[in-house]
């Protein structure tokens, strides 16, 4: 007994999908190559402030694992 029209679709999409991600997976670059440029750390509260003093602690210590520099950016009232 052949298989209704919608299964068939539904392998062939199957397939496709998984055929586009093993390809995608392969263009990746790796993981040793990110980040290219420098981070932004976004702190939603005023310079100085206590949030400040530990953010730029945490971007500090950030840098140094990624060996690129993380930049503090103080944005008061941002969400």
């Amino acid at each position: 007994m052949p298989l209704p029209h919608s299964t068939h679709r539904r392998a062939l999409l199957a397939s496709a999908i998984l055929a586009l991600a093993a390809t995608v997976h392969a263009q990746a670059p790796a993981p040793a190559d990110y980040p290219v440029k420098p981070v932004t750390m976004v702190v939603p509260f005023a310079a100085g402030s206590v949030t400040d003093l530990l953010a730029r602690i945490v971007a500090q210590r950030l840098g140094d694992a990624l060996g690129q520099p993380v930049v503090v950016d103080n944005r008061a009232g941002a969400d």
